[in-house]
């Protein structure tokens, strides 16, 4: 679709069709750091720190890393270690962009390599519920975005609401700790996603979850301008093979930078990511506003169980009502 700018017509081959979705009223979005894309587009990933860690500097920063490295091991037991940790949970909640509950939320992933990567909560005022971002969510989707194995620990500043509950069950391990920090009195209150969402239903295990899934077969479309959408869509996350519901998208935003998305499955629909939403994190990431969004182009399925596209047209066409949308239906 274009929003107010001409729609194009490519000439498609069979089992393709593309759409370009009318947007006469446009959206706008703050967010994270994509993958290297080719030509002009520059590649604009998650800023990254490595070495000492001067947090106070880090705060005056308007644009901070947001994947941190050599950091010491948190234990919540230390007040010291706590009060580092409440600094780096400060520095996440600057990436907060609370319009609507007007509450930065602040989360810490810590992966499997050691490398802390940071979350915040995403909200677009007039928006849909399913247009948020929570804080947990935000620093998994980085922390999956800079091609982590996996998760050992979440930091965090609030209790987990239940989808974010079901959500850290989606890495695979119920035994994840999760440290909830009190930013006022330095307390710590540690539960395991298990222990927060007891006798819970959930896809993943510790082979096949957010960080560990199988590259999807889904055939390369022959326009080129979709196939940074079809590479994203290749990594959604489906535990269930016979649903429909992958999809891809890519942006690119007025001073030329490209990110990209997929869907990730849980096992509500209602709560499942959408590509937007990973790229909203992604762009956030990289302190990129999503207001700057110019052209965004999605591969989806031609009859999808759940589609994504009215959606994101919405979306766009309060935030980024400037961008044109094009939509390719593969069968």
């Amino acid at each position: 679709m274009a929003f107010g700018m001409p729609c194009f017509s490519p000439a498609v081959p069979s089992g393709q069709a593309v759409r370009s979705m009318d947007r006469s009223k446009r959206p706008a979005l703050s967010v994270a750091s994509g993958l290297a894309r080719p030509g002009s587009l520059q590649r604009k990933p998650a800023l990254r720190f490595a070495g000492s860690l001067d947090v106070q500097s880090l705060l005056q920063q308007a644009k901070f890393p947001t994947v941190l490295s050599d950091l010491p091991v948190f234990e919540p037991t230390n007040p010291e270690s706590v009060k580092t940790y409440q600094s780096i949970l400060a520095l996440a909640q600057k990436l907060a962009r609370p319009e609507v509950s007007k509450m930065p939320v602040g989360a810490i992933a810590i992966g499997n390599s050691g490398k802390a990567y940071l979350g915040a909560n995403l909200e677009l005022k007039g928006g849909l519920p399913n247009d948020t971002v929570h804080a947990e969510v935000f620093a998994l989707l980085n922390a999956r975005a800079n091609g982590e194995s996996g998760i050992q620990m979440m930091i965090q500043s609030l209790r987990p609401c239940g989808s974010c509950r079901q959500a850290l069950l989606e890495t695979g391990n119920p035994d994840l700790p999760i440290h909830v920090v009190d930013m006022k009195r330095g307390e710590v209150d540690t539960k395991t996603a298990g222990a927060y969402l007891p006798n819970s239903y959930h896809y993943a295990s510790g082979q096949k979850n957010w960080f560990q899934s199988p590259r999807l077969d889904i055939s390369e479309p022959a326009d080129a301008r979709f196939q940074p959408a079809w590479r994203a869509a290749l990594q959604s996350y489906l535990p269930n093979p016979n649903r429909k519901t992958w999809a891809g998208l890519s942006v690119q935003t007025s001073d030329k930078k490209q990110f990209e998305g997929c869907v990730l499955t849980v096992p509500a629909p209602n709560n499942t990511i959408s590509p937007l939403q990973d790229v909203m994190v992604r762009m956030a990431a990289a302190h990129e506003p999503v207001e700057r969004i110019q052209s965004v182009t999605m591969v989806e399925p031609a009859a999808p169980d759940y589609s994504f596209s009215a959606l994101i047209a919405q979306v766009l066409r309060r935030v980024a009502p400037q961008a044109t949308f094009s939509v390719l239906s593969q069968s």
